[in-house]
Protein backbone atom coordinates (compact mmCIF):
# COMPACT_ATOMS: atom_id res chain seq x y z
CA UNK A 1 0.00 0.00 0.00
CA UNK A 2 3.30 2.33 0.76
CA UNK A 3 4.18 1.79 -2.57
CA UNK A 4 0.72 2.89 -4.08
CA UNK A 5 0.82 5.72 -1.95
CA UNK A 6 3.24 7.17 -3.48
CA UNK A 7 2.48 7.19 -6.84
CA UNK A 8 0.20 10.12 -5.75
CA UNK A 9 2.43 12.24 -3.99
CA UNK A 10 3.83 13.98 -6.88
CA UNK A 11 0.73 15.64 -7.72
CA UNK A 12 0.17 16.82 -3.99
CA UNK A 13 3.90 18.43 -4.45
CA UNK A 14 3.64 19.77 -7.75
CA UNK A 15 1.45 20.25 -10.55
CA UNK A 16 1.64 17.19 -12.55
CA UNK A 17 -0.57 14.85 -13.58
CA UNK A 18 -0.99 11.40 -12.10
CA UNK A 19 1.33 8.13 -13.43
CA UNK A 20 -0.39 6.02 -16.41
CA UNK A 21 0.06 3.14 -13.73
CA UNK A 22 -3.31 4.67 -11.75
CA UNK A 23 -5.23 4.55 -14.80
CA UNK A 24 -4.19 0.99 -15.25
CA UNK A 25 -3.42 -0.75 -12.38
CA UNK A 26 -5.99 -3.57 -10.52
CA UNK A 27 -4.30 -3.26 -7.37
CA UNK A 28 -4.08 0.86 -7.71
CA UNK A 29 -7.87 0.47 -8.61
CA UNK A 30 -8.89 -1.54 -5.68
CA UNK A 31 -6.38 1.04 -3.27
CA UNK A 32 -8.78 3.85 -4.65
CA UNK A 33 -12.59 1.85 -4.12
CA UNK A 34 -10.91 1.54 -0.32
CA UNK A 35 -9.54 4.78 0.23
CA UNK A 36 -11.89 6.77 -1.74
CA UNK A 37 -15.31 5.35 -2.39
CA UNK A 38 -15.70 3.63 0.99
CA UNK A 39 -14.39 6.23 2.85
CA UNK A 40 -16.86 9.09 1.47
CA UNK A 41 -20.27 9.42 1.17
CA UNK A 42 -21.01 7.71 -1.62
CA UNK A 43 -23.84 7.83 -4.35
CA UNK A 44 -25.47 4.59 -5.19
CA UNK A 45 -28.48 5.57 -6.79
CA UNK A 46 -32.03 6.51 -6.29
CA UNK A 47 -34.74 6.31 -3.64
CA UNK A 48 -37.24 5.76 -6.72
CA UNK A 49 -35.47 2.39 -7.26
CA UNK A 50 -37.60 1.48 -4.19
CA UNK A 51 -40.69 3.17 -4.54
CA UNK A 52 -43.31 0.99 -2.57
CA UNK A 53 -43.23 -0.08 1.28
CA UNK A 54 -41.07 -4.16 1.21
CA UNK A 55 -39.61 -3.02 -2.38
CA UNK A 56 -35.92 -4.54 -2.05
CA UNK A 57 -33.45 -4.18 -4.66
CA UNK A 58 -29.87 -6.02 -4.81
CA UNK A 59 -27.10 -3.90 -6.19
CA UNK A 60 -23.37 -3.51 -5.95
CA UNK A 61 -21.39 -0.76 -5.98
CA UNK A 62 -17.56 0.01 -5.06
CA UNK A 63 -16.95 -3.71 -5.29
CA UNK A 64 -19.90 -4.33 -2.11
CA UNK A 65 -22.64 -6.12 -2.59
CA UNK A 66 -25.47 -3.99 -1.13
CA UNK A 67 -29.08 -4.06 -0.36
CA UNK A 68 -31.40 -1.18 -0.90
CA UNK A 69 -35.24 -1.71 0.91
CA UNK A 70 -38.45 -0.11 1.69
CA UNK A 71 -38.66 -1.67 5.27
CA UNK A 72 -43.16 -2.12 6.70
CA UNK A 73 -43.33 1.71 7.59
CA UNK A 74 -41.43 2.28 4.19
CA UNK A 75 -38.21 4.08 5.49
CA UNK A 76 -35.52 3.25 2.83
CA UNK A 77 -32.94 1.70 4.20
CA UNK A 78 -29.13 -0.14 3.29
CA UNK A 79 -27.92 -3.26 4.32
CA UNK A 80 -24.94 -5.15 3.21
CA UNK A 81 -26.56 -8.13 0.90
CA UNK A 82 -25.08 -10.53 2.62
CA UNK A 83 -26.35 -13.37 5.44
CA UNK A 84 -23.88 -12.71 8.77
CA UNK A 85 -23.76 -16.75 9.22
CA UNK A 86 -21.62 -18.21 6.11
CA UNK A 87 -21.73 -14.92 4.04
CA UNK A 88 -23.67 -15.89 1.15
CA UNK A 89 -25.55 -13.28 -0.84
CA UNK A 90 -29.03 -13.04 0.20
CA UNK A 91 -30.69 -11.62 -2.90
CA UNK A 92 -30.22 -11.56 -6.03
CA UNK A 93 -32.93 -9.58 -8.09
CA UNK A 94 -35.36 -6.89 -7.25
CA UNK A 95 -38.75 -7.77 -6.00
CA UNK A 96 -41.40 -7.06 -3.27
CA UNK A 97 -40.84 -9.00 -0.07
CA UNK A 98 -43.82 -9.59 1.71
CA UNK A 99 -42.49 -12.20 3.68
CA UNK A 100 -38.70 -12.39 5.56
CA UNK A 101 -35.61 -12.55 3.32
CA UNK A 102 -34.49 -15.82 3.63
CA UNK A 103 -31.04 -16.65 2.88
CA UNK A 104 -30.83 -19.12 0.23
CA UNK A 105 -27.90 -21.34 1.55
CA UNK A 106 -29.20 -22.14 4.91
CA UNK A 107 -32.66 -20.58 5.98
CA UNK A 108 -31.80 -18.12 8.04
CA UNK A 109 -34.43 -15.64 7.85
CA UNK A 110 -34.51 -11.98 8.89
CA UNK A 111 -37.28 -8.61 8.10
CA UNK A 112 -36.82 -5.68 6.42
CA UNK A 113 -35.68 -3.78 9.64
CA UNK A 114 -32.57 -6.77 9.65
CA UNK A 115 -33.58 -8.54 12.73
CA UNK A 116 -33.18 -12.56 12.72
CA UNK A 117 -36.64 -14.20 12.53
CA UNK A 118 -35.05 -17.10 12.14
CA UNK A 119 -32.31 -19.99 12.71
CA UNK A 120 -33.76 -22.89 10.79
CA UNK A 121 -32.15 -26.44 12.29
CA UNK A 122 -29.22 -24.43 14.15
CA UNK A 123 -29.56 -27.05 17.08
CA UNK A 124 -29.76 -30.14 15.20
CA UNK A 125 -32.43 -31.52 13.19
CA UNK A 126 -35.87 -29.54 14.31
CA UNK A 127 -34.14 -27.50 16.87
CA UNK A 128 -34.02 -23.74 15.73
CA UNK A 129 -31.85 -22.82 18.26
CA UNK A 130 -28.34 -22.74 19.87
CA UNK A 131 -27.13 -21.66 22.78
CA UNK A 132 -23.37 -21.05 20.91
CA UNK A 133 -25.06 -18.53 18.70
CA UNK A 134 -26.94 -15.50 20.47
CA UNK A 135 -29.97 -14.66 18.01
CA UNK A 136 -30.99 -11.82 19.41
CA UNK A 137 -27.41 -10.10 18.20
CA UNK A 138 -28.05 -12.17 14.78
CA UNK A 139 -28.77 -9.02 12.40
CA UNK A 140 -28.15 -7.75 8.91
CA UNK A 141 -25.47 -5.02 8.76
CA UNK A 142 -26.97 -1.64 8.15
CA UNK A 143 -25.01 1.33 6.53
CA UNK A 144 -24.97 4.62 7.21
CA UNK A 145 -27.52 6.00 4.61
CA UNK A 146 -28.62 9.66 3.30
CA UNK A 147 -31.02 11.16 0.90
CA UNK A 148 -30.52 14.44 -1.29
CA UNK A 149 -32.35 15.50 -3.90
CA UNK A 150 -34.42 11.70 -3.97
CA UNK A 151 -30.43 9.94 -4.58
CA UNK A 152 -29.25 8.09 -2.01
CA UNK A 153 -25.88 8.20 -0.21
CA UNK A 154 -24.12 5.26 1.94
CA UNK A 155 -20.89 5.84 3.80
CA UNK A 156 -19.22 1.97 3.88
CA UNK A 157 -16.55 2.37 5.82
CA UNK A 158 -19.04 3.65 8.54
CA UNK A 159 -16.76 6.48 10.02
CA UNK A 160 -17.27 9.55 7.26
CA UNK A 161 -18.51 12.94 8.95
CA UNK A 162 -22.08 13.58 9.39
CA UNK A 163 -24.08 13.37 5.98
CA UNK A 164 -25.05 17.22 6.67
CA UNK A 165 -21.72 18.25 7.23
CA UNK A 166 -20.37 16.34 3.97
CA UNK A 167 -23.41 17.92 1.82
CA UNK A 168 -23.08 21.25 3.24
CA UNK A 169 -20.88 23.44 1.30
CA UNK A 170 -22.24 21.78 -2.22
CA UNK A 171 -26.13 22.98 -0.27
CA UNK A 172 -25.09 26.29 0.37
CA UNK A 173 -23.70 26.78 -3.10
CA UNK A 174 -27.54 25.98 -4.73
CA UNK A 175 -29.23 26.57 -1.50
CA UNK A 176 -31.75 28.52 -3.51
CA UNK A 177 -32.89 25.14 -5.42
CA UNK A 178 -35.77 23.43 -3.56
CA UNK A 179 -35.72 20.00 -3.66
CA UNK A 180 -39.71 20.02 -3.13
CA UNK A 181 -40.02 21.13 -7.17
CA UNK A 182 -37.98 18.10 -8.41
CA UNK A 183 -39.95 16.12 -10.67
CA UNK A 184 -37.97 12.90 -12.35
CA UNK A 185 -38.65 11.71 -15.06
CA UNK A 186 -37.69 7.66 -15.37
CA UNK A 187 -38.53 7.04 -19.04
CA UNK A 188 -35.09 9.37 -19.41
CA UNK A 189 -33.27 7.28 -17.37
CA UNK A 190 -29.68 5.56 -19.43
CA UNK A 191 -27.58 3.40 -18.06
CA UNK A 192 -24.04 2.77 -20.18
CA UNK A 193 -20.80 1.15 -20.30
CA UNK A 194 -17.50 2.11 -21.30
CA UNK A 195 -13.60 1.51 -21.59
CA UNK A 196 -12.08 4.14 -19.50
CA UNK A 197 -11.23 4.66 -15.82
CA UNK A 198 -13.42 6.68 -13.69
CA UNK A 199 -11.30 9.35 -12.86
CA UNK A 200 -10.92 10.80 -16.76
CA UNK A 201 -14.44 11.04 -16.27
CA UNK A 202 -14.10 13.74 -13.72
CA UNK A 203 -11.25 15.04 -15.44
CA UNK A 204 -13.19 15.79 -18.37
CA UNK A 205 -16.21 16.87 -16.45
CA UNK A 206 -14.71 19.73 -14.95
CA UNK A 207 -13.23 21.44 -17.80
CA UNK A 208 -14.65 23.09 -20.50
CA UNK A 209 -11.18 23.37 -22.72
CA UNK A 210 -12.49 20.50 -24.92
CA UNK A 211 -15.50 22.08 -25.49
CA UNK A 212 -15.05 23.26 -29.51
CA UNK A 213 -12.99 20.19 -30.66
CA UNK A 214 -14.91 17.48 -28.80
CA UNK A 215 -18.89 19.11 -28.72
CA UNK A 216 -19.21 21.30 -32.21
CA UNK A 217 -22.96 21.19 -31.30
CA UNK A 218 -22.54 22.32 -27.63
CA UNK A 219 -20.11 24.95 -28.78
CA UNK A 220 -22.19 26.11 -31.01
CA UNK A 221 -24.75 27.06 -28.38
CA UNK A 222 -22.62 27.47 -24.96
CA UNK A 223 -19.36 28.75 -26.34
CA UNK A 224 -16.30 27.40 -24.38
CA UNK A 225 -15.11 31.93 -24.21
CA UNK A 226 -18.30 32.06 -21.98
CA UNK A 227 -17.35 29.62 -19.47
CA UNK A 228 -15.96 29.90 -16.00
CA UNK A 229 -14.00 27.41 -13.61
CA UNK A 230 -15.60 25.89 -10.24
CA UNK A 231 -13.39 25.92 -7.22
CA UNK A 232 -14.69 24.44 -4.51
CA UNK A 233 -12.47 23.02 -1.52
CA UNK A 234 -12.32 19.30 -0.94
CA UNK A 235 -16.18 18.84 -1.61
CA UNK A 236 -16.68 20.05 -5.42
CA UNK A 237 -15.56 20.93 -8.50
CA UNK A 238 -16.87 22.62 -11.73
CA UNK A 239 -17.87 24.97 -14.10
CA UNK A 240 -20.14 27.34 -15.38
CA UNK A 241 -21.71 29.39 -18.18
CA UNK A 242 -23.04 32.91 -19.40
CA UNK A 243 -24.22 32.46 -22.50
CA UNK A 244 -26.39 29.00 -22.97
CA UNK A 245 -28.54 29.79 -25.78
CA UNK A 246 -30.17 26.64 -27.02
CA UNK A 247 -33.88 27.14 -25.07
CA UNK A 248 -33.99 29.81 -28.23
CA UNK A 249 -34.63 26.88 -30.36
CA UNK A 250 -38.08 25.75 -30.68
CA UNK A 251 -37.73 21.75 -29.82
CA UNK A 252 -36.02 22.81 -26.68
CA UNK A 253 -38.09 25.73 -25.33
CA UNK A 254 -41.05 26.01 -23.24
CA UNK A 255 -40.19 24.00 -20.25
CA UNK A 256 -40.67 26.02 -16.73
CA UNK A 257 -37.36 26.97 -14.65
CA UNK A 258 -35.84 27.08 -11.74
CA UNK A 259 -37.41 29.56 -9.60
CA UNK A 260 -34.58 31.01 -8.83
CA UNK A 261 -32.44 31.12 -11.97
CA UNK A 262 -34.84 32.72 -14.02
CA UNK A 263 -31.74 33.70 -16.73
CA UNK A 264 -31.46 30.51 -19.07
CA UNK A 265 -28.27 31.45 -20.71
CA UNK A 266 -26.60 30.96 -17.01
CA UNK A 267 -25.96 27.97 -15.35
CA UNK A 268 -23.62 26.23 -13.33
CA UNK A 269 -22.52 22.49 -12.91
CA UNK A 270 -20.74 20.39 -10.38
CA UNK A 271 -18.91 17.18 -9.89
CA UNK A 272 -19.46 16.18 -6.27
CA UNK A 273 -16.76 14.02 -4.54
CA UNK A 274 -16.39 11.50 -4.96
CA UNK A 275 -18.68 10.10 -8.02
CA UNK A 276 -21.68 12.10 -8.11
CA UNK A 277 -22.15 14.86 -11.49
CA UNK A 278 -24.94 17.33 -10.76
CA UNK A 279 -26.09 19.77 -13.18
CA UNK A 280 -29.08 21.67 -11.96
CA UNK A 281 -29.53 24.25 -14.98
CA UNK A 282 -31.89 26.52 -15.68
CA UNK A 283 -35.02 24.18 -16.68
CA UNK A 284 -33.57 20.88 -16.19
CA UNK A 285 -31.38 19.25 -13.21
CA UNK A 286 -28.84 16.11 -15.34
CA UNK A 287 -27.36 13.85 -13.05
CA UNK A 288 -24.28 11.43 -13.55
CA UNK A 289 -23.95 8.73 -11.34
CA UNK A 290 -20.28 7.43 -11.59
CA UNK A 291 -19.52 3.61 -10.72
CA UNK A 292 -16.14 2.36 -11.31
CA UNK A 293 -15.70 -1.59 -12.15
CA UNK A 294 -12.08 -2.14 -13.25
CA UNK A 295 -9.26 0.61 -13.99
CA UNK A 296 -10.66 0.05 -17.49
CA UNK A 297 -14.16 -0.04 -17.27
CA UNK A 298 -16.56 2.49 -15.56
CA UNK A 299 -20.41 2.28 -15.65
CA UNK A 300 -22.56 5.31 -15.38
CA UNK A 301 -25.98 6.09 -14.87
CA UNK A 302 -28.25 9.32 -16.04
CA UNK A 303 -31.12 10.35 -14.31
CA UNK A 304 -33.13 14.09 -15.34
CA UNK A 305 -35.09 16.49 -12.96
CA UNK A 306 -37.56 18.67 -13.81
CA UNK A 307 -39.21 21.98 -11.90
CA UNK A 308 -42.49 21.17 -10.94
CA UNK A 309 -45.65 19.63 -12.25
CA UNK A 310 -45.88 20.94 -15.32
CA UNK A 311 -42.89 20.09 -16.38
CA UNK A 312 -44.00 16.71 -16.43
CA UNK A 313 -47.03 17.52 -18.52
CA UNK A 314 -47.85 15.54 -21.84
CA UNK A 315 -47.59 18.80 -23.89
CA UNK A 316 -43.75 18.84 -22.93
CA UNK A 317 -42.97 15.52 -22.80
CA UNK A 318 -40.86 16.32 -26.19
CA UNK A 319 -39.12 19.30 -24.76
CA UNK A 320 -38.10 16.91 -21.79
CA UNK A 321 -36.87 14.06 -24.55
CA UNK A 322 -34.97 16.99 -26.64
CA UNK A 323 -32.66 18.12 -23.87
CA UNK A 324 -32.54 14.89 -22.42
CA UNK A 325 -30.62 13.68 -25.74
CA UNK A 326 -29.01 16.80 -25.91
CA UNK A 327 -27.21 16.18 -22.79
CA UNK A 328 -26.89 11.99 -23.86
CA UNK A 329 -25.12 13.34 -27.28
CA UNK A 330 -22.60 15.39 -25.36
CA UNK A 331 -21.99 12.54 -22.47
CA UNK A 332 -21.22 10.30 -25.48
CA UNK A 333 -18.79 12.44 -27.32
CA UNK A 334 -17.44 12.80 -23.28
CA UNK A 335 -16.95 9.06 -23.04
CA UNK A 336 -15.33 8.43 -26.79
CA UNK A 337 -12.72 10.79 -25.34
CA UNK A 338 -12.27 9.65 -22.23
CA UNK A 339 -11.66 6.10 -24.23
CA UNK A 340 -8.97 7.82 -26.11
CA UNK A 341 -7.62 9.29 -23.24
CA UNK A 342 -7.53 5.82 -21.48
CA UNK A 343 -5.56 3.55 -24.62
CA UNK A 344 -3.42 6.98 -24.63
CA UNK A 345 -2.09 5.80 -20.99
CA UNK A 346 -1.06 2.43 -21.84
CA UNK A 347 1.66 3.57 -24.19
CA UNK A 348 5.25 4.72 -22.56
CA UNK A 349 5.15 7.99 -23.88
CA UNK A 350 2.60 9.21 -21.29
CA UNK A 351 4.01 10.49 -18.09
CA UNK A 352 1.22 12.00 -16.05
CA UNK A 353 0.81 14.87 -18.68
CA UNK A 354 0.32 18.79 -18.07
CA UNK A 355 -2.30 21.22 -17.14
CA UNK A 356 -2.75 24.36 -18.68
CA UNK A 357 -4.29 26.25 -15.63
CA UNK A 358 -6.16 29.44 -17.52
CA UNK A 359 -8.09 26.11 -18.86
CA UNK A 360 -7.86 23.14 -16.81
CA UNK A 361 -7.65 24.26 -12.97
CA UNK A 362 -10.31 22.47 -12.31
CA UNK A 363 -8.90 19.29 -13.77
CA UNK A 364 -5.53 19.94 -11.57
CA UNK A 365 -8.06 20.31 -8.47
CA UNK A 366 -9.31 17.35 -8.64
CA UNK A 367 -5.96 15.38 -9.24
CA UNK A 368 -4.62 17.09 -6.24
CA UNK A 369 -7.68 16.56 -3.98
CA UNK A 370 -7.74 12.61 -5.23
CA UNK A 371 -3.81 11.94 -4.58
CA UNK A 372 -4.53 14.02 -1.21
CA UNK A 373 -7.36 11.87 -0.17
CA UNK A 374 -5.27 9.13 -0.75
CA UNK A 375 -2.18 9.88 1.30
CA UNK A 376 -4.67 11.02 3.91
CA UNK A 377 -3.74 9.03 7.14
CA UNK A 378 -6.02 9.87 10.50
CA UNK A 379 -3.21 12.13 12.00
CA UNK A 380 -2.84 14.15 8.82
CA UNK A 381 -6.12 15.52 6.43
CA UNK A 382 -6.15 16.07 2.67
CA UNK A 383 -6.47 19.66 4.11
CA UNK A 384 -3.29 19.01 5.40
CA UNK A 385 -1.39 18.03 2.56
CA UNK A 386 -2.62 20.47 -0.54
CA UNK A 387 -3.92 23.99 -0.53
CA UNK A 388 -7.96 23.29 -2.19
CA UNK A 389 -9.44 26.42 -2.52
CA UNK A 390 -12.97 27.69 -2.94
CA UNK A 391 -13.37 29.92 -5.97
CA UNK A 392 -14.15 30.62 -9.42
CA UNK A 393 -11.60 31.61 -11.85
CA UNK A 394 -13.00 33.68 -15.26
CA UNK A 395 -11.10 33.97 -18.58
CA UNK A 396 -9.00 37.37 -18.98
CA UNK A 397 -11.48 38.29 -21.37
CA UNK A 398 -15.09 37.67 -19.56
Amino acid sequence: MDAIRELYRPSVETSCGLPAETYLSDSVFKAELRQLFHKSWLCIGAAHDVPEKRDIRPLTFAGVPLLMLRDGDANLRVFHNVCPHRGAQLVDEARNCRGNIVCPYHGWAFDLEGNSKGTPHVGGAGVHSYDGIDIDLVRLSELRSAQWYGLVFVNISGDAVDFEEFIAPMQDRIGSFDPAIARYDHNLSTHMSFSANWKLVVENFVESYHVPKVHPELEKVNPMRKHYQILGGESYIGQGGTEYSAEEEEEFAGLPHRPDLEDGACYEAFYIYPNLIFGPVANFCFIIITDPQSPDKTNERIEFIFYGDEAMSDELEEQRKANAEFLQLVNGQDIGICEKAQLGRTSPAYSGGMFALPQEATSLHFVKLLSAKMLETPDQSARDLVDLPVENIYHENQ
